[in-house]
């Protein structure tokens, strides 16, 4: 498997329909904290999802294939979403400014903690890792629970574009661009559908926690989340199967 062109496949479609959203933002944005909302469920997935479904559809092979998934795909949708909040929080700034909201953000700086850890084989003290593994394992159920507390009725009418564009974005653009991608990189088959698998994700709880705490709008992004995981087990199915015709 080719790392580089799994990960090509993977980054370019997300990169586009960043881009997209972007250059949409007065159309399918009522503000820029709804923005940043449309922005984050475009393209954020959730990562405990995939890799249990990788595991589960793909046995072992899978499992491997989706560390690799998401070691391209999460710190890549961070930097995209700081810079999301960076926009909200100063309009069009400097590099300098751009620099500072990405290496300030707190997921950013856990990718990069965790990368570095892997990769020098440290890992972490006995100690520390029987705290922590109960925690990383209630951390899904968690954030589920705040976006539930989160959830408050809000007009249809003043964010339905929002909603429906984030929403076809998340789970038939991105999938589409990406099955499109990976066909074109001949990606093998097996990866291929791991990575498919991941764009195809309702966006992540932990979109709602950004929203919370830089300034987004969270109402939204908590309807969001809700929205696209209901709607994700109609369209992950199809996608998946129209994948496997695909890429054989």
């Amino acid at each position: 498997m080719s790392r580089s062109r799994l990960a090509a496949a993977l980054v370019i479609p997300t990169v586009i329909v960043s881009l997209g959203i972007v250059l949409a933002r007065r159309v399918i944005a009522r503000d820029l904290p709804a923005f940043t909302s449309v922005l984050q469920g475009g393209i954020r997935f959730n990562t405990y999802i995939g890799l249990s479904l990788a595991g589960s559809l793909f046995g072992s092979e899978g499992s491997a294939v989706a560390a690799i998934v998401a070691a391209v795909l999460v710190p890549t949708v961070n930097v995209i979403s700081s810079l999301g909040f960076e926009f909200l929080r100063t309009g069009p700034s400097s590099l300098l400014a751009l620099l500072r909201a990405i290496v300030t953000n707190p997921l950013v700086l856990g990718c990069v903690a965790g990368a570095a850890a892997n990769v020098s084989g440290l890992g972490l003290p006995d100690v520390a890792a029987t705290v922590f593994d109960p925690l990383a394992a209630a951390s899904l159920p968690i954030g589920l629970l705040c976006v539930g507390a989160g959830l408050q009725a809000f007009s249809m009418r003043v964010h339905a574009r929002a909603i429906i564009a984030s929403t076809i974005v998340k789970l038939i653009v991105l999938p589409g661009l990406s099955l499109a991608a990976l066909s074109l990189l001949a990606v093998p088959s097996v990866p291929a559908l791991v990575g498919l698998l991941f764009q195809s994700i309702a966006t992540a709880s932990s979109g709602y926690v950004m929203a919370r705490q830089l300034g987004g709008d969270a109402k939204l992004m908590a309807a969001l989340i809700a929205g696209q995981t209901v709607i994700m087990l109609v369209t992950l199915p199809v996608v998946l199967l129209i994948g496997k015709v695909v890429l054989g």
